[in-house]
């Protein structure tokens, strides 16, 4: 339960993360993949597995996975059995990024961000809901990091219930 006061109205909410950034996720690197890789029909089984987050050490994350080279392209899959009635796309990402919600782009940056950052947030009265769908999701990332120094990449969304509502 996490109780949020927005407006001086208490609010208490169920946190359900629907892709965490704990999971194994598909990755391809350093070559780019074709043009509809961020589809969720797109067949990434030949690509490399690894545990999210991709890089090596940055501010206050380590990475489960090494990725050294200039671009990562990274696709996590998720399940939903029931639509949050809200919730937030976070990204982590150093430096330029691309993140897509079932092929639909979410968010792109041409700068980094050391901390896991909101790119998207979406409720029952945006259209932008329309971004999940029960059953198979997919979350796809591309993230562009040209030369030496810290590279670090991850995607995780995280939905909000509200408990009891009418």
């Amino acid at each position: 339960m996490i109780d949020v006061v927005v407006n001086n109205t208490y609010h208490a909410y169920h946190s359900v993360v629907v892709a965490p950034s704990s999971r194994r996720s598909t990755c391809r690197l350093p070559s780019k993949p074709s043009d509809d890789w961020m589809r969720p029909e797109f067949a990434d089984g030949n690509w490399a597995q690894g545990a999210a987050g991709f890089g090596t050490e940055d501010e206050g994350v380590i990475p489960q996975t090494p990725w050294t080279s200039d671009d990562i392209w990274m696709r996590a899959r998720f399940d939903l059995n029931k639509l949050p009635s809200g919730g937030r796309l976070y990204v982590y990402h150093d430096q330029e990024m691309e993140v897509f919600v079932n092929g639909l782009l979410a968010g792109k940056e041409t700068d980094w961000a050391h901390e896991y950052k909101v790119v998207k947030s979406f409720s029952t009265d945006d259209p932008n809901k329309s971004l999940l769908h029960l059953g198979k999701n997919v979350i796809a990332l591309h993230v562009h990091h040209a030369g030496d120094g810290r590279h670090f990449a991850d995607a995780t969304m995280i939905g909000l219930t509200f408990p009891n509502s009418k």
